[in-house]
């Protein structure tokens, strides 16, 4: 943070930033809320400034349930192959790299482990030395319960650890992060020398990959936005050595993220800042193609605004609040408001209460479906579920 209170770019330092975008949400409650997508002038890390404190966003993800799964034993198997193809390039490595196989003895630590299903992919193929950490205290139980994962509530501000490990895994962490040299400087604490560090964060230089979703990568949690340059600028200067650095694309049912999987070494000396530069252009890409999407979006809500009908909102998050503070989404007559996450149920969105979608039953409502990413998932649900017999639009 710079001295008034706001973000230097924490990859190389510098004080100096150019404004890319203002991305504003409607939270529940009501609350506006917006952040600044800015790119470092100096390296070119493209991140969001003007953020809340670091504080009131680990409160955030202690509050709000959104990956974990309400305690059930199903997890989308889109989502079950994103998570088994990080452990199969993880577990690859340290068999090749620590033969014959040590998984009885090497210690592995995933950080922001939600429910540990990542986890349990480790524990599947023998490994007994398992650890997470998330902030969110429900993770705690249903990792335990359903898969015998040890979960630390806590964050890394204040987890503390007793032991080494063999290896640290961050899959969907770093984008969420403030304060990144200090996280790094604290997962090398307890990273044994010679340890490997897995990253998996979204890419980049390939946002609007197959885009559907206007400003999907600009989402409530998401407040740093990494290339390979900027990767390197972050983990080399601590002393971690890159052994793989690859783009991929994972795909959650209908849409695809783009991200880079890397492996690092731990080497316990200190890097130099690499010199080459992020590349901003496709971030500015991104976002004109977005505000195209968002254009041909309002479009397809005019009619819903100008018939006045009674519509329930399926989705309360980061889409719907994107939509509410950008879009004539909120001109909607919504007479109501339904999501499956518990951590939202309960809570107020348009002055109205979120409930769970079992009060759906027996209505004929027309249901906006507020989501790209389960939109088909949550039509089918309705249809095949409720046998709901009311209007469901889902977004084009």
């Amino acid at each position: 943070m710079d001295r008034d209170g706001q973000r230097s770019c924490e990859v190389c330092g510098s004080l100096s930033s150019d404004l890319l975008h203002r991305q504003p949400f409607v939270l529940p409650g009501g609350r506006l809320v917006a952040y600044d997508v800015v790119s470092c002038a100096n390296c070119g890390f493209t991140f969001a400034k003007n953020l809340p404190p670091p504080e009131a966003l680990e409160a955030y993800y202690r509050e709000n349930l959104k990956y974990l799964y309400e305690g059930s034993a199903f997890v989308p198997p889109s989502l079950e192959a994103v998570h088994r193809d990080s452990f199969t390039l993880v577990d690859s490595f340290l068999r090749e790299h620590s033969p014959p196989f040590a998984g009885t003895s090497t210690r592995v630590l995933d950080i922001g482990c939600s429910t540990g299903v990542l986890l349990s992919l480790f524990r599947q193929a023998g490994y007994e030395h398992l650890l997470g950490l998330d902030p969110a205290p429900e993770c705690r139980e249903v990792a335990r319960r359903r898969h015998g994962i040890e979960v630390k509530t806590a964050s890394l501000s204040t987890f503390r650890a007793d032991v080494s490990f063999d290896a640290v895994l961050l899959s969907s962490v770093l984008e969420h992060l403030v304060d990144l040299p200090r996280v790094v400087r604290s997962i090398a604490s307890f990273l044994r020398e010679g340890g490997l560090l897995f990253v998996l964060v979204p890419d980049a230089d390939r946002f609007g990959f197959e885009l559907r979703e206007p400003f999907l990568e600009f989402s409530i949690e998401h407040i740093n936005y990494f290339s390979r340059p900027s990767l390197e600028g972050l983990l080399s200067p601590p002393g971690f050595t890159p052994v793989l650095v690859r783009s991929e694309v994972a795909r959650v049912n209908q849409t695809s993220f783009p991200v880079l999987a890397s492996l690092w070494i731990r080497e316990g000396v200190h890097g130099k800042l690499p010199s080459r530069r992020s590349d901003v252009g496709p971030i500015r890409r991104y976002i004109e193609m977005s505000r195209e999407r968002l254009a041909a979006l309002e479009e397809a809500l005019a009619p819903l605004v100008a018939s006045g009908e009674e519509v329930v909102l399926w989705g309360a998050g980061s889409l719907a609040s994107r939509l509410l503070a950008t879009t004539s989404l909120a001109r909607i007559n919504v007479a109501g408001v339904v999501d499956n996450n518990s951590g939202l149920q309960g809570k107020t969105l348009l002055g109205r209460a979120i409930e769970p979608p079992a009060m759906l039953k027996g209505r004929r409502t027309t249901v906006v479906v507020a989501s790209y990413v389960w939109g088909d998932e949550i039509r089918r649900t309705l249809v095949d579920d409720y046998r709901y017999e009311g209007r469901v639009v889902t977004l084009p």
